[in-house]
């Protein structure tokens, strides 16, 4: 039986081609808003979910329980860190059995199989079926800190506290124990600037989800590291150099709230490295380029990076903090010049469908923060015709980084709300009205489900003052406190009282075949 009593009404396709074309402001209601947003994001959820059953678990090595991904290895700096946490979101956001199984299993297999010094794990050679102990060290730090910071971080930034964040915990932990470079400022893992900011994203998640104020100092001995010198510049804003400057953004915004005083000394060091991205990182429309010219610019003779937006999220916890409005507005130029017609498929990374991802990705974290028409436009162009426009064939990491991109797409159209077993025949999406949010679902054939909704994540897990923007996490967008209450209806049914708790565990919904539905959400 049907929640509530309902028309039934045919349920067809939409043209992407035309739907894409329609700007989104001609959505006269919430209603059509959350209807237009589950046609963007069916074919993103039906994407992660054939790309998880027919090309990813297939993949999931029967002896060892490893996800085979790409050759005849389960290494760190890319297997563990870039392919298994975006296995994890698919599973997660559309089959939550295979994710409680395989992926778990997942893990316990290269806790079981590849710790080798202490928690930090060496590379297994799936041929020998031997773990590689013979990795230099410094290969063995790089891979784990790949690990914590593209592999763990995403799956606890999705699914919270539990035996991700524990592995993490216990990697970081051993590596911090072992720290062998000396600075002036206490001993640092390594002095390679890319595993410095990967533990730089790592730590400062660490001390707000577990109050352990090591991670704090540990954080602070890298930004000292790199801002107490006056010849540091932010050379690199490509993947060897956006997770120190995102991290650093971060970490402004925690002491923010945690230690002022601290952040008031780092404040003119992170505002001179912030300023001198502007003064030599940009083409003419905003866009960052992957190396820091040797002067002022704009210079639009130089190759661009796809991470972009992964360095401009540290403009906006910058904002955040000070309130100055110039670091926030910066923001909002590449976001409105992405609507050009170049930055249409443009060769963020020649053909590679990583620059895609890559670039997407970006956009979508700052669009939840700086919403540009433009940029939304450009967005669910570029997901449609780079990313879904023919199925993601593989598991490669630039593959895996495509169904990341996918997932994130996919959410940000229907407020963060999922369906934790997915089915290809299904449309959700949803639009915000006023504090509350309007939701739209439909299915062709008979359906019963549940959906689930987001919780304020950066505050009940991280301890975060703010959802500060950050290289990969989950933007959130509605939001259910579980302590509070708040008023469903369904269509033109009677409204009820539910718990953010209940609908944290789902609001099960029943649709009959063809049936389209409308459902209210809003804080009491």
């Amino acid at each position: 039986m049907s929640l509530a009593k309902r028309q039934l009404v045919p349920v067809f396709t939409v043209s992407l081609v035309r739907l894409l074309s329609a700007p989104l402001c001609l959505a006269s209601s919430p209603r059509e808003l959350a209807s237009k947003n589950a046609d963007l994001a069916a074919p993103a959820f039906t994407e992660m979910h054939r790309w998880l059953h027919e090309v990813a678990l297939p993949k999931i090595d029967p002896k060892t329980k490893l996800f085979r991904a790409t050759g005849d290895s389960w290494n760190y700096r890319d297997t563990a860190a870039d392919c298994y946490p975006f296995l994890a979101w698919a599973a997660y956001f559309t089959n939550r059995e295979a994710f409680e199984g395989p992926v778990r299993d997942a893990l316990h297999a290269e806790i079981n199989l590849c710790s080798q010094h202490g928690a930090i794990p060496v590379d297994y050679d799936f041929r020998t079926s031997e773990k590689q102990v013979s990795q230099p060290y410094d290969s063995v730090v790089f891979g784990a800190s790949e690990y914590m910071k593209d592999g763990l971080v995403a799956v606890v930034e999705a699914t919270g506290p539990g035996e991700w964040l524990d592995r993490m915990k216990a990697i970081a932990d051993e590596l911090w124990k072992r720290a062998g470079i000396d600075t002036p400022y206490g001993k640092l893992v390594s002095s390679n600037l890319e595993v410095n900011g990967d533990h730089m994203q790592v730590l400062v998640r660490l001390f707000g989800l577990t109050g352990d104020q090591r991670y704090l100092e540990y954080a602070r001995r890298i930004a000292d590291y790199y801002l107490n010198d006056p010849s540091f510049v932010p050379r690199y804003l490509d993947d060897h150099g956006c997770e120190l400057i995102g991290g650093l953004g971060l970490l402004q915004g925690v002491l923010s709230s945690v230690a002022p005083e601290e952040e008031k000394r780092y404040r003119p060091l992170i505002k001179k490295m912030l300023d001198t991205i502007l003064e030599r990182g940009l083409n003419s429309d905003g866009l960052l380029l992957n190396t820091l010219a040797d002067t002022p610019g704009p210079h639009d003779d130089k190759p661009l990076t796809d991470n972009w937006g992964y360095n401009y999220v540290s403009f906006y916890c910058y904002y955040l903090v000070t309130g100055d409005a110039k670091y926030r507005d910066v923001i909002r130029t590449p976001l409105t010049n992405l609507a050009k017609p170049k930055y249409h498929l443009y060769p963020w990374e020649g053909t590679n469908i990583d620059g895609h991802a890559d670039s997407i990705e970006g956009a979508i974290y700052l669009l939840n923060v700086v919403p540009v028409e433009e940029g939304v436009q450009w967005a669910d162009r570029e997901v449609a015709d780079a990313l879904i426009g023919k199925p993601i064939p593989g598991t490669s990491k630039f593959e895996c980084n495509a169904i990341r991109t996918v997932t994130l797409y996919a959410l940000s159209k229907t407020q963060g709300i999922h369906i934790p077993k997915w089915r290809d025949d299904l449309k959700l999406g949803a639009a915000r009205d006023g504090d509350g949010v309007v939701i739209y679902v439909s299915a062709k054939e008979p359906w019963k489900g549940r959906l689930i909704f987001d919780v304020p994540r950066h505050s009940l897990w991280f301890n975060f003052a703010h959802d500060w923007p950050r290289i990969n996490y989950l933007p959130e967008y509605f939001t259910v406190n579980p302590k509070h209450n708040y008023t469903v209806k369904m269509d033109s049914g009677t409204a009820r009282a539910m718990t953010g708790e209940s609908l944290r565990n789902g609001l099960p919904i029943a649709l009959e075949a063809g049936e389209e539905l409308t459902i209210s959400v809003k804080p009491d």
